[in-house]
């Protein structure tokens, strides 16, 4: 079992039971949603979805995430799907004006770990 932190970002054409099958997916291995934003374009009918997943226990291994995911039943084709791993720090670079509190604003925020960056 692993420890896992990671953002699920989904796009596909709208149909019913998307959500359904995504949450049934990370209850069947173990993980809790922590966050799920959704919405549909109405005019292209496309859905998108964000879902932060957590767990102590899930049953797969971060880096075998996607492919285990498009070979489950809960997989459709036409799904567009990407994981982010929330453990791992982002890189970033910086670029700022001559005015310094923008610049102490990220420091701030990555020190006190509301933001995973490393900067």
């Amino acid at each position: 079992m692993n420890k896992v932190d990671f953002t699920l970002i989904l796009d596909c054409p709208d149909e019913k039971g998307i959500i359904s099958r995504i949450t049934e997916y990370v209850y069947a291995r173990g993980g809790s949603i922590d966050e799920l934003n959704q919405t549909v374009d109405k005019e292209d009918n496309h859905f998108f979805m964000r879902c932060k997943v957590v767990s102590d226990n899930f049953a797969v291994r971060f880096a075998e995430l996607k492919e285990d995911f498009e070979n489950s039943s809960f997989y459709k084709p036409g799904y567009k799907i990407t994981f982010y791993n929330n453990l791992v720090p982002l890189r970033a670079v910086v670029f700022t004006s001559r005015s310094t509190h923008c610049l102490f604003d990220l420091f701030q925020r990555s020190i006190i770990k509301e933001w995973n960056l490393e900067i």
